[in-house]
């Protein structure tokens, strides 16, 4: 099988120039690349004016790298990046939502020589009456090992539901679509506060592929056989269209009624605004990177409305900032952020993302990070502008960070390779093998 049987012209430019090490194939249907330390890639992604970059907006001054320290704006050395590619998808995928080691798993699905695929951690789980019942995440110990089954949230302590682990920031959500009712100390889960990247990938019985918005979910949830299976994520790409941009930074939350210095009606809770100026100019991230904790801000109402307020998370929320819930919570700030969010977008880390082009070919793609001799990772919006110079069409970024893994096997051998960290259960894992 030629590689141009599997894969579209944009990948193909850069596969024609890739070494043997760094293409081969699990299976008849299935293509792996390996794009670390690779000249080839390299120039690929300087074609595509692609430059990833460590930001300010990380709130750091510098990172070390293989003992050499690099700025802020300089361009990041090297990416470890593995790319599994599915020809036509239809009667291949298989999905398996459990709480446990994906090396457990592997030991299930790769103990015979000729068996072949790949693992990949997934995010929050859905199953149709799950979605009915505002169900996400596992935790549950006695479940590990099996599909999802059909059964709601989990109690705590105190009788109270949860719809994921006791010490989770969502503990005791009534629903993760509607605003939380109180933000302080804990900040509650509410996909509300995204819904401009909140996306479902929809896999249909005959495992057909399908990448949409969260309220088109919604709207055909109702129609979906009992043997569809979801997966909750951030949209990358939609319809060709990069939709995680920067500019989603501007975006924030007001949660107390704000006074208004330039006359009209006070913001009720949770009014939806873009910081600016006094003269109304929205932010730019360099300009949203010096705000400080207690500084005068405005927020631009969906009327244009201007009001002033000062920045802290007891007047605002910021959905896509990293930076600004460090600032607000030095000492534990990634406690609060919310694993629902794409928050950490702005960060480099490692990810995993699913992305398919315009002739249906599926495509799964580990970043490696947090690894001095490894990947540095990616942030959020590089990755939708990689996916999309890589022929996406749709695009949707899973759960990243420790949790991003995956494990290949190829026919004849006999152990499988493991790429990411070897960290902690993962909330469930993407089998994807031969039928």
């Amino acid at each position: 099988m030629a590689s141009t049987d599997i894969i579209n012209k944009d990948i193909d430019e850069l596969v024609k120039n890739l070494n043997k090490s760094e293409i081969y194939y699990i299976n008849d249907t299935m293509l792996v690349i390996k794009l670390c330390k690779s000249k080839a890639f390299n120039k690929f992604l300087s074609d595509k004016n692609i430059s990833p970059k460590f930001k300010n907006y990380h709130n750091d001054s510098n990172k070390s790298y293989r003992k050499i320290v690099y700025g802020n704006g300089a361009i990041i050395p090297e990416h470890f990046i593995t790319m599994c590619m599915v020809k036509n998808t239809q009667n291949l995928v298989n999905l398996i939502c459990c709480e446990t080691y994906i090396e457990s798993q592997k030991d299930t699905y790769f103990r015979n020589k000729d068996d072949t695929g790949f693992l990949l951690n997934g995010t929050f789980f859905f199953m149709k009456q799950h979605i009915d019942s505002q169900y996400y995440g596992v935790s549950d110990y006695n479940k590990q090992y099996q599909s999802i089954g059909d059964y709601k949230y989990n109690k705590l302590t105190d009788g109270r539901d949860s719809p994921s682990s006791p010490n989770s920031d969502d503990a005791g959500t009534p629903s993760v679509m509607d605003p939380a009712t109180k933000i302080g100390t804990v900040i509650k889960h509410s996909l509300k506060f995204a819904e401009e990247v909140c996306g479902v990938m929809t896999i249909d019985e005959n495992s057909k592929i399908n990448i949409i918005y969260y309220d088109e979910f919604n709207r055909i949830k109702t129609t979906l056989s009992p043997q569809s299976q979801c997966l909750f994520g951030h949209l990358l790409v939609k319809n060709g269209d990069i939709v995680m941009k920067e500019e989603l930074f501007n975006i924030v939350y007001n949660l107390i009624e704000l006074r208004n210095t330039l006359g009209g009606s006070p913001l009720s809770e949770f009014t939806k605004c873009k910081l600016c100026d006094s003269a109304g100019t929205e932010l730019t991230p360099t300009r949203i990177i010096s705000l400080t904790l207690n500084q005068r801000i405005y927020l631009k109402a969906p009327t244009n409305v201007i009001y002033e307020g000062r920045y802290t998370l007891s007047h605002i929320f910021t959905p896509y900032y990293m930076n600004l819930y460090k600032l607000e919570n030095p000492g534990r700030f990634a406690g609060a952020i919310l694993p629902a969010m794409p928050s950490h977008g702005s960060d480099l880390n490692p990810r995993t993302c699913i992305f398919r082009d315009a002739n249906d070919n599926v495509f799964f793609v580990n970043v490696e990070g947090r690894n001095d001799y490894g990947g540095r990772g990616l942030d959020l919006f590089d990755l939708a502008t990689l996916c999309k110079s890589l022929g996406a069409v749709d695009a949707i970024n899973l759960d990243g960070g420790g949790s991003s893994v995956m494990e290949i096997k190829e026919k004849g051998y006999p152990h499988s390779e493991h790429i990411g960290l070897h960290n902690y259960p993962v909330g469930n894992i993407i089998k994807v093998s031969p039928k």
